[in-house]
């Protein structure tokens, strides 16, 4: 395991990144990918709560998805300025959160370990994993 320093928004794209390889085949490469997967669901579940809509607002945008008329949903957003303004607010808390910098414990990978097949651009989302 390696201590790796990072904004949470780079270890939540490491995650998704990690999701991009999960298939690609090499028994060390599979532990590491699904041990640092699980690490990083962990670490960044408390991004998960805090960015999920309050059940008011999923309501509102539920009932905006039924509308096809922009006038309807000009209208239904004028009439929930406020509830839409929380949102904003929430979802700028979270996006401050996303730029802190955080030092997570994750297992690194050699050159020798990846996969053959692995591509440029898969190796790009995990190049913070591998050890030259």
């Amino acid at each position: 395991m390696t201590k790796i320093k990072a904004t949470n928004r780079e270890m939540l794209e490491t995650l998704q990144g990690l999701y991009s390889v999960q298939d690609l085949k090499g028994v060390k490469f599979a532990v590491a990918v699904s041990k640092n997967i699980e690490r990083l669901k962990t670490e960044l579940l408390h991004i998960d709560e805090a960015s999920k809509p309050t059940p008011e607002f999923q309501e509102l945008l539920d009932k905006a998805k039924t509308f096809e008329d922009e006038k309807d949903i000009k209208k239904l957003e004028k009439e929930n300025k406020s509830l839409i303004d929380e949102r904003k607010a929430q979802l700028a808390e979270v996006d401050e959160v996303l730029d802190g910098v955080v030092e997570i414990e994750l297992v690194t990978m050699s050159e020798q370990n990846l996969p053959q097949d692995i591509t440029a651009k898969q190796l790009g989302t995990i190049i913070k994993l591998v050890n030259n």
